[in-house]
């Protein structure tokens, strides 16, 4: 019989046929450069196979199959050295049975505590101290609290009025102002879920994403001056926050900024749930129309909003993001840039030069700290399609506000 009716008959594949052959636990005879199976051979594959499903080891198969061809298998011998295996097998299953049991307990109290985490009924809105640094967007004005529900020191619901007429409002926890509320949308669809990018991105480009905001994260951590107030800039709002939560300081106010107004809930319950933080300031509004005070935030964290404003306004966000700024605070910042020949350069690609953000940075009177390069990477499925197949690198800067600063509007 021939390899292939060998194979079929006893349902195994060719190359496992072979691969036995090669280690010498099927002996079969050769005429030319065919084998030919006897019924013999095929009493040993399915010897071969039973111990397979006993998990014996190659080795062990092999010496037993030796002994079965020189002994039999009625011998005593190969008796003695079959028990022997059996033996060795039981206590390595018995083993593995401890292992496993030690395994689902663990797992069983890994289910239990983020059961746990997942009940917990905690509720995030606007710190009181945080009312202070706000201020009315279209007057400059203090903006008051005409009502407020408080949970835990922070405002849950209530109104906002200026005596210029501006009106806004918490909503669950979030500062919202209703005419910024909007679905965000990102080259003309709407805009990706966190969840939707980590699927249609490699690991390797998810690689480059997170050592990217490693760096950031080192920056940030050599300012030493104290940080009461940081806002992230963010086209995916948290999405910087999730990898820096560890490290963010008690003390500090974090402020996060969206006009979707369901894409900051679904962060604020994701905080509410998980973190241990507790001083968040969630604004529902445009980045050009922020109620917050000048010089009242110390440290602002922009990871590629410069470039994603400027693409769905036309206008710089440094502009009316630097008065907000303390005079010596510090700006955090990566923009992503990718190589492209001269010769393919496309009124597309503005915004994804290397220098786009450094030079942003002098037109508004930023001071250069420290800047650092990462990459290159490639991203299989980028939501603008002109970055597809291009090598990719992030710049990071760290820069600092000038003492009196003079904000210019952008070229």
């Amino acid at each position: 019989m021939r390899i292939g009716a060998f194979s079929k008959k006893h349902q195994v594949t060719q190359d496992a046929v072979r691969f036995y052959l090669e280690k010498g636990l099927l002996v079969a005879h050769k005429r030319g450069e065919q084998y030919y199976f006897t019924t013999s051979d095929g009493e040993d594959l399915e010897t071969i196979k039973t111990l397979k499903g006993l998990q014996f080891s190659l080795s062990a198969i092999l010496e037993l199959m030796t002994l079965k061809r020189l002994s039999g298998e009625d011998s005593a011998l190969y008796r003695q050295k079959y028990l022997k295996h059996l033996r060795v097998q039981q206590e390595e299953v018995f083993a593995m049975r401890k292992k496993a049991e030690s395994l689902e307990r663990i797992l069983q109290e890994k289910i239990e505590t983020v059961e746990k985490e997942e009940k917990k009924d905690r509720v995030l809105g606007i710190p009181l101290e945080a009312l202070s640094i706000l201020a009315c967007p279209s007057c400059g004005e203090r903006l008051p609290l005409k009502r407020g529900d408080l949970v835990d020191h922070m405002v849950v619901e209530g109104d906002f009025l200026c005596g210029c007429g501006y009106e806004a409002k918490v909503s669950a926890g979030v500062f919202v102002y209703e005419p910024s509320v909007r679905t965000k949308m990102n080259c003309g669809r709407k805009m990706q879920t966190k969840e939707e990018f980590l699927e249609s991105s490699s690991h390797t480009y998810i690689n480059h994403i997170y050592q990217t905001m490693g760096l950031m994260m080192e920056r940030i951590h050599e300012v030493k001056a104290p940080l009461p107030y940081m806002m992230e800039m963010n086209n995916c709002v948290g999405f910087f926050l999730q990898q820096y939560l560890k490290e963010l300081r008690e003390e500090t106010t974090y402020i996060l900024v969206d006009y979707d107004l369901e894409r900051i809930l679904q962060l604020k319950r994701n905080l509410e749930t998980y973190a241990k933080h507790d001083r968040f300031l969630f604004l529902c509004c445009d980045y050009d129309y922020l109620p917050l005070k000048e010089q009242s935030v110390d440290l602002l964290v922009d990871f590629g909003m410069v470039r994603n404003f400027e693409k769905e306004t036309g206008k710089c966000l440094l502009t009316p993001v630097l008065p907000l700024l303390k005079e010596e605070g510090d700006y955090v910042g990566a923009s992503l840039y990718a190589e492209v020949k001269k010769s393919e350069l496309r009124l597309e690609g503005k915004g994804y030069e290397e220098h786009y953000l450094s030079e942003k940075m002098k037109t508004q009177g930023l001071q250069m700290v420290k800047e650092s390069s990462l990459g290159p990477a490639f991203q299989e499925n980028p939501e603008d399609p002109y970055l597809l197949g291009k090598p990719l690198y992030q710049k990071v800067i760290h820069g600092r506000k000038r003492k009196s600063s003079i904000v210019l509007e952008a070229i």
